[in-house]
């Protein structure tokens, strides 16, 4: 009797063992898909942040142009 209560619980226990180590591989999964989604996200805003850039300078550079046409045409 005693020995088969034993056995229940170490079968118990194998068997919580098993069930946490599942749950910490579909948690490590997780942390996986997430850091990817991370990376994208920053190389999204990172496009981004160089097309705005690149707008603002190609903007200032149509300024310059204008200022600069202004000062021939008054001159």
């Amino acid at each position: 009797m005693v020995t088969q209560r034993i056995e229940n619980t170490e079968e118990r226990w194998k068997r919580k063992e098993e069930e946490l180590c599942r749950k910490m591989e579909e948690i490590l999964q997780k942390i996986k898909e997430n850091e990817k989604k991370h990376e994208e996200r920053e190389e999204l805003i990172g496009d981004i942040l160089e097309k705005i850039e690149q707008k603002l300078k190609k903007e200032g550079t149509n300024e310059k142009e204008e200022k600069q046409g202004e000062r021939t045409k008054e001159t």
